[in-house]
């Protein structure tokens, strides 16, 4: 695994604020966590919206989903911010969704 000092301007998905959008970069995590991830489309060059952050899980939108996540899955996901302009004064949310109807949302926890 490679450190995220090794990548300049990473930062944890956690310390991302509501509404950013953020590329994922690496995940931090032992194999099964990072499969696990990987299969609900959490993959290095995904870009993801944080929707919710407010304590608790965080809600993320990825690939026409949403997925809420624990604290410390998300302090285990290296991202940087990306910028997305947005389009007619509404924000890029929009096209990340894909045009998907209201998605299923998933609970990962590292617990």
């Amino acid at each position: 695994m490679t450190s995220s000092s090794q990548i300049p301007h990473t930062q944890p998905l956690s310390a991302t604020r509501r509404g950013e959008t953020v590329r994922l970069v690496q995940i931090e995590a032992g194999r099964r966590l990072t499969h696990r991830l990987a299969e609900l489309g959490l993959t290095p060059g995904v870009t993801l919206h944080v929707v919710h952050k407010n304590g608790g899980p965080m809600l993320v939108a990825v690939r026409g989903t949403r997925l809420a996540l624990g604290r410390g899955v998300a302090e285990k996901i290296q991202v940087v911010p990306v910028s997305v302009p947005p389009s007619n004064g509404r924000r890029a949310y929009t096209d990340l969704n894909h045009g998907a109807p209201e998605s299923t949302e998933k609970v990962i926890s590292d617990q």
